[in-house]
């Protein structure tokens, strides 16, 4: 079977995460969570110095991203595993790293 792209948007908190996960089981998908990514990016960005109190380098970001490896990963989500906590951990380590730079 040809494996497609589906791609769910909607307002916040009306779980598209909920549905994209439980689809991507049935379907036997890799389940992207593209908000993780866009914070595994915006970390590196803040860790190797491409953005900070004097600004944000986006040239220099784009000429390193090369070397910046993201994996996705098939993984079964039991209902006590808390799908999000690494998230949540690199959200929170911006949010520090960010309040030091300013």
């Amino acid at each position: 079977m040809k494996k497609i792209i589906i791609a769910i948007d909607g307002h916040s908190s009306t779980g598209k995460s909920t549905l994209a996960k439980q689809l991507a089981e049935h379907l036997d998908y890799i389940y992207i969570d593209s908000g993780a990514m866009y914070r595994a990016v915006t970390l590196y960005a803040i860790e190797n110095g491409f953005i900070g109190s004097d600004g944000f380098d986006k040239i220099r970001l784009i000429q390193s991203l090369s070397g910046l490896h993201i994996a996705f990963k098939k993984v079964i989500f039991k209902k006590l595993q808390n799908p999000f906590s690494h998230s949540k951990m690199i959200f929170k380590k911006i949010v520090v790293t960010m309040s030091h730079c300013f």
